[in-house]
């Protein structure tokens, strides 16, 4: 059985006395950290604010399904709901939320620089998808783009 660390080759042919011909081997090694160029071009174009799609991605075994959005618009969000929290005592943005909101800025100008290679995939109301329901409440997600094993357009809803 083939591993990610497996250094694999397969032989196509065999020479008269049964020795594998190293001309004509395939190479079957694979880095399995390579991030899919489709997704990270969706991601790319979320982070420079002109996409927002729906999206199911596949992870590890797990569903997860939301909204695709930049990072501008998740650290915006996530510095919203601690503002909301009882984690900030006074009104107004703390410190640590208007860090946040600039980190989300600061990310959003690399990505129309094109200064910025994406590395995390950012998802708006997203929830883990348990099969036999859909009831689990929706939050901001964070994940990496190396570790995403599959996904698809749109977002999972229960049928009715």
């Amino acid at each position: 059985m083939l591993t990610p660390n497996d250094d694999t080759t397969i032989a196509a042919s065999q020479t008269d006395n049964g020795q594998a011909d190293a001309s004509n081997q395939i190479d079957l090694e694979f880095d399995y950290t390579q991030k899919d160029a489709f997704l990270t071009s969706l991601v790319d174009m979320a982070n420079e604010g002109t996409a927002s799609m729906g999206l199911t991605l596949f992870v590890s075994g797990t569903i997860i399904s939301g909204t695709l959005i930049g990072a501008k618009q998740f650290f915006n969000e996530l510095a919203d709901l601690i503002v909301a929290s009882e984690l900030t005592p006074s009104a107004g943005d703390s410190p640590f939320s208007a860090s946040l909101r600039e980190l989300g800025g600061d990310i959003e100008n690399s990505a129309k620089a094109s200064a910025l290679v994406p590395h995390y995939i950012h998802l708006k109301d997203a929830r883990v998808v348990n099969l036999s329901e859909l009831n689990s409440p929706s939050t901001l997600w964070r994940g990496r783009l190396a570790q995403i094993d599959g996904f698809s357009l749109g977002v999972w809803k229960k049928s009715s």
